[in-house]
């Protein structure tokens, strides 16, 4: 399948289905943050693509070398209950893997063990660092991790150390509070606490200090509109904002005033809402004065589905039939890729990847970050999805869905056969 959006919540409708030894994992020494490039470029697809020469089921068009770095800022948090949903370790060696356990994955001899310095330890009880009761979604930084419960339906965030098992209770939402999204950026997390009491179905749009545990809303859904979260700062955040046409109703609003109507009719009444009849934009939020702005020149502009649309201060959009790289720092966007059929980018490796559908051919370009034309990557031909969905990094590998990984350099040679799973 396509690359499509697992973490996105409509939350102001309804919920459309979450032997020991321990790593010690140090800051790495190297940055990934790179300077904008506003120079005006030529990004429209020349007359005629070059066409693909595909070395057996693999379809390698240009040779990329990776980067081999990953972002350490604006970092989607890891979902428990999504398969082995995983969050990179602070020095992009590793993966933490989260569920009831937090365990320890090293690709490079492909073992994963219990994080947790409890010598003997047999993780089974609450003195074990790595059981988190309740984990609903994960983060970590050089220092802690940071971990949303739901202990007998109440939403907390705990700080736990990792080399001791002490943990601090952060922060308690109300009864029927629960998590939707959340981003970890430099030392806040950026989240959407979603609300289901009654009729009351809201999403509050928060930041929260992670050295004391303060939470500071700085929007909130309602009938008339709701964002998605594309990343931010300690003073800005940037969200996609939809204002709908008109109040958009529960679904037991909704049946009420449609009797008979079925479902399946509400949800193609959400869909007319939420893709046709609305104005989208991007907008800024000033945490500081809790003022907002919309971004000038993005009325219709959408972020990607995929999670993957920040990476340290930029995040990616479609404006148009064009992808966009935006800063958080208030930098003037610039134009990565222009074509028609394109259908989902992320970000991943310093790198602005693009997924087109050129005729019958399925097609994967790249862009530097920094700057310069995209390339086209690979070619999937007649397929109706690629090879290996990256839905997390490291250094030095893509980690994929269905719990399976590769290194970035073969990812990049389009040797997808050298993907392993864990």
């Amino acid at each position: 399948m396509y690359r499509k959006l697992v973490l996105f919540v409509l939350c102001v409708t309804l919920v459309l289905t979450t032997a020991g030894c321990y790593a010690q994992v140090e800051k790495p020494e190297q940055s990934t943050s790179v300077p904008a490039d506003t120079t005006p470029r030529d990004t429209t697809l020349p007359r005629e693509p070059p066409q693909p020469q595909a070395d057996g089921p693999h379809f390698a068009i240009t040779h990329v070398e990776p980067f081999g770095v990953k972002a350490n800022t604006n970092i989607r948090l890891s979902v428990a209950g999504l398969g082995k949903g995983g969050y990179p370790t602070p020095d992009g060696e590793a993966m933490y893997l989260a569920s009831s356990t937090v365990s320890y994955f090293d690709p490079d001899s492909g073992t994963e063990f219990a994080a947790c310095p409890i010598a003997g330890c047999t993780h089974k009880d609450d003195a074990c660092p790595g059981r988190i009761p309740g984990l609903t979604a994960f983060c970590a930084d050089d220092t802690y991790w940071y971990a949303f419960t739901m202990v007998e339906d109440v939403l907390r965030l705990l700080r736990v150390d990792p080399s001791t098992g002490d943990r601090t209770v952060l922060h308690t939402w109300k009864y029927g509070a629960y998590f939707g999204d959340g981003i970890l950026s430099s030392g806040y997390i950026l989240a959407d606490i979603c609300s289901f009491l009654e009729q009351d179905r809201t999403s509050s749009y928060v930041s929260i200090d992670l050295a004391d545990g303060t939470v500071r809303e700085f929007a909130r859904s309602d009938e008339m509109g709701q964002g998605r979260l594309a990343g931010g700062d300690s003073n800005t955040v940037i969200m996609e904002w939809l204002t709908y046409s008109e109040p958009l109703l529960t679904f037991e609003q909704w049946l009420e005033a449609n009797p008979g109507k079925s479902e399946e009719d509400y949800f193609t009444y959400v869909d007319r809402l939420y893709y046709q009849d609305n104005v989208v934009t991007l907008r800024s939020f000033d945490l500081t004065t809790g003022d907002y702005r919309d971004l000038p020149n993005t009325q219709g502009a959408r972020l990607f589905s995929d999670p993957n649309i920040s990476y340290d201060e930029y995040f990616v959009y479609r404006q148009g039939d064009s992808v966009m790289l935006g800063s958080f720092s208030g930098e003037e966007s610039r134009t990565v890729f222009t074509a028609d059929g394109i259908i989902n980018a992320w970000l991943m490796d310093g790198r602005v990847f693009i997924l087109r559908q050129d005729g019958a051919h399925l097609q994967e370009w790249v862009a530097d970050m920094a700057g310069g034309e995209a390339k086209l990557l690979h070619d999937y031909g007649e397929s109706d999805g690629v090879v290996f969905s990256a839905v997390r990094e490291i250094n030095d590998y893509f980690i994929g869905s269905g719990s399976s990984y590769i290194s970035k350099a073969d990812y990049y040679a389009g040797n997808f056969d050298k993907a392993n799973s864990f």
